[in-house]
């Protein structure tokens, strides 16, 4: 019931061993394929199984556990609790000890009864995934980072007296007590020991739900229908729980105020649910979770949005749900895409965000990508240094070789001095999985979907700066608008537009509110040229659209106004 990237293993006895995204091992009788035993984890499986010298089958899942299971039936003989997504696969030496990279950084290597020998954190860098798989050498382990760093450690590292003051090393745990937790989750899908000092205004509140019993982590979620959020000092914020039910949302509507924050949440969780791989269903009570987090929006910079500027998002980060990097991450960290302001009063305005390609030789900055469908209008809001971009409800991305429309897509920017950007993007959107073309069932079917609200939600980051390097706009020549009824068209005359060079679209405002309208501004952009490659005409479809009384249109080339013109 979902993708097997994992790598099966061959057993003596005759047995093939591996594990899928519906969060299963299952063991297969190699003679005819039946199903010998299966083991059922919290989370997906990404990571290829090993075995110990005694014969255990160390299997990790990206719920954060590494499982050690009796090849003969797969009963748990042990567990190792990470508390972080794990997608590398375990390499095992002569004694039974086990090395595994983890989506927090460290390298853990694990005795063969499971217990911790040392972790090493290798990566300090936001982007600190240890997916790559562990290799053994004859004096060291070697493994590769998403920081992209190789690393290479001598077997007993942690563990030499002359290394004590290594403060990379730990050879205990921290005390995980029974009960309901809801810990701090950062936009790179950490999660944290201690609450942030100090966050941007605009960055979303995330907490991760873990219940514990006996040390063990169970299978719990979140009721949607009965979280509550307090924050203070008062703010106005929507609170979402994620499709898979594990964590919370506590998002500024515009950036938090600066100064102290405080946010408490209070919810129910349900155990016991019914599943089919990761769909689950029903559940009973299993308890109340309560969490009270205080931190410090930090004071404004000077900052602030360079109306004039150029911004660049890339290497996007979609931490959560942990599914997303398995899927997708090299894809995600590929994209890039171009924002520029469209007009801006006051505190409140309108960008336009386009995809972007970088140059087919390699090396050298990006520039606005002609074919893309990435074409979205977001409105934003202004407070202090901080910028909080909503898209308009009708969104849609390419993700995952697939068309996801959001019902709801955030971006929240802070700025310094001169206009240059912070350097971290936070993101977030939401879509209802049924709204989804085809791929909707199979998104629910992986537990993505929210079994209350049928939404997927995503939380992530990307990197940001201002760029000054993308030259003028070519001149428009004339351009007049009209509407057909089905569509709203740009006519345009005398360009020195090159549509095989640069991207022409349309963007419509409501004249009352200054809104972008919801339109199918990606998928549904049409051009055309004159014989020559320059810009001839433009449209975007407006068929079941309630279009406002009064509109604005903007002809948009790359990230620039190009002309602008009045409709009924």
């Amino acid at each position: 019931l979902g993708t097997v990237a994992a790598s099966p293993l061959l057993t003596a006895d005759g047995k093939a061993i591996v594990g899928g995204f519906d969060g299963y091992t299952r063991a297969y009788a190699v003679a005819d394929g039946s199903v010998v035993w299966q083991l059922a984890t919290r989370d997906h499986i990404y990571a290829s199984p090993a075995q110990q010298p005694d014969g255990t089958i160390v299997q990790p899942s990206a719920d954060g556990t590494v499982y050690g299971v009796s090849p003969a039936d797969g009963a748990v003989r042990w567990t190792f609790d990470a508390g972080t997504p794990i997608r590398s696969s375990p390499a095992v030496d002569a004694d039974g000890n086990v090395y595994v990279g983890g989506g927090d950084g460290k390298l853990y290597v694990l005795r063969a009864d499971g217990s911790l020998r040392f972790a090493l954190r290798l990566i300090d860098d936001p982007r600190n995934d240890l997916n790559a798989s562990p290799a053994l050498g004859r004096d060291a382990v070697f493994i590769g980072g998403e920081s992209g760093e190789m690393f290479s450690v001598p077997y007993d590292w942690c563990l030499r007296a002359e290394n004590g003051g290594d403060t990379r090393c730990t050879t205990t745990l921290s005390e995980r007590v029974d009960g309901a937790t809801l810990a701090w989750v950062n936009t790179f899908g950490d999660t944290l020991d201690a609450v942030p000092a100090a966050i941007d205004g605009s960055s979303p509140v995330t907490l991760l739900l873990a219940v514990r019993q006996q040390g063990a982590q169970q299978l719990a979620v979140l009721d949607a229908s009965s979280v509550q959020a307090t924050v203070d000092p008062p703010a106005d914020v929507t609170v979402d729980v994620s499709g898979d039910g594990k964590f919370v949302s506590v998002t500024p509507r515009v950036a938090f105020a600066p100064g102290p924050l405080s946010i408490a949440v209070h919810a129910s969780y349900l155990t016991g649910m019914q599943r089919a791989g990761l769909r689950l269903s029903g559940g009973q009570p299993g308890g109340n979770v309560d969490a009270r987090v205080t931190t410090t929006v930090r004071p404004p910079s000077g900052g602030a949005l360079d109306p004039g500027a150029t911004y660049e998002l890339s290497r996007l980060s979609i931490p959560l749900p942990t599914v997303m990097p398995s899927y997708n991450q090299i894809g995600f960290d590929s994209l890039h895409y171009l924002l520029g302001t469209v007009e801006s009063h006051g505190t409140r305005g309108v960008a336009w965000m386009v995809g972007a390609k970088l140059p087919v030789t390699g090396g050298g900055a990006s520039s606005v990508d002609p074919s893309t469908q990435a074409i979205f209008p977001m409105a934003f809001d202004l407070s202090g240094d901080q910028a909080t971009l909503n898209a308009a409800s009708g969104l849609q991305v390419q993700i995952m070789s697939f068309t996801l429309p959001f019902q709801s897509f955030r971006l929240g920017l802070g700025f310094l001095p001169g206009g240059e950007a912070s350097g971290t993007a936070q993101l977030s959107g939401s879509a209802v999985c049924g709204g989804i073309p085809f791929y909707g069932p199979f998104l629910q079917q992986l537990g993505l979907c929210n079994a209350q609200t049928d939404v997927i939600r995503v939380l992530g980051a990307a990197n940001v700066v201002r760029r000054t390097d993308l030259g003028p706009t070519p001149a428009a020549g004339t351009v007049s608008f009209a509407s057909t009824g089905d569509a709203i068209v740009a006519s345009v005359a005398g360009s020195s537009i090159q549509s095989a060079e640069h991207l022409a679209g349309l963007l419509v405002l409501d004249a009352a509110t200054g809104l972008p309208v919801t339109l199918d501004y990606g998928l549904g952009t049409r051009r055309t040229a004159g014989a020559d490659g320059t810009l001839a005409s433009v449209s975007v479809p407006t068929k079941g659209v309630t279009l406002p009384a009064s509109m604005r249109v903007v002809l948009m080339v790359d990230t620039t106004a190009a002309a602008h013109g009045t409709l009924p």
